[in-house]
Order: structure tokens, then sequence, then C-alpha cells
């Protein structure tokens, strides 16, 4: 659905509804909406100005940056790039190596609030067995404004789209690489500048090797203007399992990676099911168990809460209480029920029916959860933030990731998921952009083996909102 909210006058106190095309207005027009919120001059939804738990003011509010143009991040995992896509065109504008080997199986990106976009690599490649890949963070310009002249010949050399990468090294919109020494590099994410810096940090997390009994594996604070690593958390991955025997813990760990207007990191930890947050001014690790052994999706919400998508159903964390809140899908004989706290009751008779990939609320009201890439019914559906009820369902195809962009449409990034190195169809090649009004997909078809289900666009970083978290 369109983001349609109420244009407030931030600093002025008025405040003006109209009902227009371009994220601006006040309500949603097929009904799937929540409470209003704010628009900012790019019409990206505003969460209000609360500060913290240690007083760090939320910079996203008032929205005082601007991108030319509204652009997705999708990344081309098997060839090891990521495009830079105009949503209201459907044109690729460029696409870029992520890696100095071109092997770093990129994965999950994030925009910044000033439109640049940072990729994570996985690391280890299918395509090359045996052959260690380049774990590590990428930073790309979205402006070419914003390009050096490196070379010094005058212009700008960068890509233009697929069919002109350019080699490692050449290509002047990569603003920076920087190599993690670790196994997996998979979650990344934008913060919110601090209140004396111009320019945000990144967050990224990269597990070791893994015991049977535990993975180990670090949190990473980048500066965003350098990609230095001004930080390292060191953190272990609690052992066991909910529903699954102690040694259940792949080397994934850090699987997603969120952030709340506070500036506050968010941490999905895959199949160990705990969530785990950092504060942005202490650094303090705090952890929760995840109910239902439910993890791979991840996303905020415009009132601070936590959502995570999984293959058992969806979970919402609201920190001011530290209660949990799911929707389990398929549980105890394939029914949907919404149970407050942890565990569900009954037993697994059979295959989850609806589950879940990336997800991503749209600031009114609406989560819009991905699937049909390895589980789940194939498409975009969405579901109350409030009460996790399902909505509405679009069958645009296998889709692994969605985003949101600046006019309100919702994006569904298709993936032939694990087997997206196969040749035997072709899920990996598309991204639909849906118009949750009239129903209507338009298709971008030039991927090649999409891999991505993160804050593509920025937009989930626009509208997050924050929670204190409840006092232990």
């Amino acid at each position: 659905m369109r983001a349609l909210l109420a244009i407030a006058c931030v600093l002025a106190g008025c405040a003006e509804d109209t009902d227009s095309r371009n994220g601006s207005g006040a309500g949603s027009q097929n009904g799937m909406g929540g409470g209003a919120g704010t628009s900012n001059s790019d019409g990206f939804a505003s969460p209000g100005g609360e500060a913290n738990a240690g007083g760090m003011l939320n910079p996203a509010a008032g929205g005082d940056t601007e991108v030319d143009r509204s652009l997705i991040w999708i990344a081309n995992s098997e060839e090891g790039t990521v495009s830079k896509i105009d949503t209201r065109t459907l044109e690729e504008l460029g696409r870029y190596i992520t890696s100095p080997n071109g092997d770093g199986l990129p994965s999950r990106t994030s925009v910044a609030l000033d439109g640049d976009m940072v990729v994570a690599n996985r690391g280890t490649s299918n395509r090359h067995p045996g052959v260690f890949g380049d774990t590590g963070v990428t930073k790309i310009y979205a402006s070419l404004d914003s390009c050096p002249d490196a070379n010094g010949n005058g212009t700008v050399d960068t890509s233009t789209g697929a069919t002109n990468v350019l080699p490692w090294g050449e290509d002047e919109c990569i603003a920076w690489h920087t190599p993690l020494p670790h196994e997996s590099n998979r979650p990344v994410q934008w913060g919110v500048p601090g209140l004396d810096a111009d320019v945000a940090p990144v967050w990224t997390a990269a597990t070791s090797a893994c015991s049977p009994d535990f993975c180990t594996f670090d949190i990473f604070i980048l500066n965003g203007s350098t990609g230095a690593i001004d930080r390292t958390i060191p953190a272990t991955s609690p052992p066991g399992t909910p529903n699954a025997p102690d040694n259940y813990i792949p080397n994934f760990g850090p699987y997603g990676a969120t952030v709340d207007a506070g500036g506050n990191a968010w941490f999905l930890i895959a199949n160990t099911t705990y969530l785990f947050r950092v504060d942005a001014l202490t650094y303090e690790l705090q952890q929760w168990p995840i109910p239902m052994a439910n993890g791979y999706g991840i996303t905020v919400d415009s009132t601070g809460r936590i959502h995570l998508c999984g293959e058992q159903g969806l979970s919402r964390f609201d920190p001011s209480s530290a209660t949990w809140e799911s929707l389990q899908l398929g549980w105890g004989g394939g029914g949907a029920t919404t149970v407050p706290g942890g565990q569900p009751g009954g037993t697994w008779e059979e295959p989850v029916s609806l589950g879940h990939n990336g997800c991503m609320t749209d600031g009114n009201g609406t989560l819009w959860a991905a699937a049909g890439a390895d589980q789940g019914t194939a498409g975009l559906h969405a579901f109350s933030t409030d009460t996790l009820a399902a909505i509405e369902s679009f069958p645009v195809g296998n889709v692994k990731g969605v985003s949101i962009d600046i006019d309100g449409f919702v994006w569904g990034v298709g993936s032939a998921g694990n087997g997206m190195f196969a040749q035997e169809d072709d899920w990996g090649r598309h991204a639909y952009k849906l118009d949750t009004v009239t129903g209507n997909v338009e298709t971008f078809s030039g991927l090649n083996g999409a891999y991505s289900y993160s804050d593509m666009t920025g937009f989930g970083l626009k509208q997050a909102g924050f929670q204190p978290v409840k006092p232990e």
C-alpha cells in the first residue's frame, strides 16, 4: 500500500492533510493502514523526535536529507554484484562488484538517510566450492555528485547498468570496502548520525567457526565515511534452540539487523533464536529468547516494536514491556493462532504452509512479509502490526525480500532461494513492484541470482520508531 501519511509542519506544529500519490496524505486507500505519521520533503515517513534512554536525539525526525530519485539496491549473489535500480522508471542505473575477488556472495543491503548504500558479503561462494570468498562490507555512493574523480581524467568512471560492470578498483562510486576476518558476514544496517557526527555509523556482525554448542561472533561499528572499524563488541550466541536439539546452531550466527530511531541496533541470531540489542551510547548488549524458534527477517515499526518473520510465522517484540506476541502458522494442525509470550503449545503436525522470509513495515500499521523462496506460500502478504492478523495476500511469485519505495509501492525481490545457483528456474532474475490499491504488478527482470531481504530502499530506517527498553 502507499505510505499515505499526514504531512506535518514538524517544527511549527501545524498540519495539513492531503491525498496524493507520492507518500503524503492521511490514511490508506485500501483500508490496510494504521495510525497517521509525519512525512518529510522526500515522501518518507518520519517518527517523532524522541531521545533514547541515554539522551541520544533521533536525527531521523525532520528528514533534512533527500535523494534525487527513488532507488532500490538489490544484491545479485550469484555474480557477486549489487544493482542500483530506479523504482519509478524500473531502469538499472548501475551494477557494482562488491568485493575484491568478486566472489563475496553479497546479500543484505542497507540505505542511509542520505541515500548511500552498504552491502554485506557473506564470503563463502557456492560457485567455487572450497574457495574462501570476501567477507566484509562495501559502501557505494548513491549520487554521482558524491563520487570523486579519483584518477583525474575529468569524469567519474562508474557503471551505468548491467552491461558495463567495472573491474574492482576502477568504479569511482565505490566509496570503501572493509574486509572482516570471519567466515560469515550477513547483517548490515546504517544507523543514524549522533549529535556530533555528519555521517551515520554502519552496524554489522560476523561469525567465526562454531562448535557443536555455540557460535562466537563480533558486532562491529564502522565509520560511515571511511569504513574504519570504530568499535568491536564481542558476543557469544546462547547455546540451545527451543524445539530443536542443543547442537542445532549453524555458523550463520547473526542473520539480520535493524536500527531504531534512537540509534540502537537490533540483531537476529539465526536458529539460536535470540534477539540482541546494542545500546547506541553505552554499547551494552542485551538479549531475549525468540518464541517458536522463529527468526529470519527483521524490521522495526514506527512505534519502535521489533518484528521477526520466519518459517513458523511472525513474532513481535515490545521493548518497553520486554514481551512477545506471535502469530503461529501451521502449528497444531495447520491453524494460525496468536499467542502472547513464549513457546506455543501442541506438537508440530505438518509442514508450514505460510512461512516467511524478509519483512518490512510501511509506517502506517501494516507489516509486509515475503514468501515462496525456500518456504511459505509464494507472494507478498500483509499483516496488522498491532494484532498480527492477516489482511491480504498478493501472489506475485517466489519472493525472498520485501521493501517499500519512496512512493509507497511494495517491492518483492525474487530468489531461487537455496537453489540460487541452479538453473532450473529464473526466480532470482525478478523484482516485483506492487500497487496494492489496484493490484497492478510491474516486473524488473534483469537480476542475476538475487538474494536480498533487508532495508533495500532506506524506507525502513526512515519510518523507524523508538521505545525505551524495560529495565531489568
